[in-house]
């Protein structure tokens, strides 16, 4: 299984839970996550390390 960093939205907690395990963020407020968690934690503002934030979408 494949690891992925991702960085949380603004006010995000320092831990997640996803498919029942949890993570904690580092120091700088990243979490390594499987990147079976991908899609569900961008749905949730999540973005990748490297990756801009993408734009919110208008209602």
């Amino acid at each position: 299984m494949s690891d992925i960093k991702m960085r949380g939205p603004n006010g995000c907690a320092d831990t997640l839970s996803h498919a029942g395990e949890s993570y904690s963020a580092d120091k700088k407020g990243i979490f390594t996550v499987p990147v079976e968690a991908y899609e569900s934690l961008l749905r949730h503002g999540f973005v990748a390390v490297g990756e801009q934030p993408a734009e919110p979408v208008a209602p």
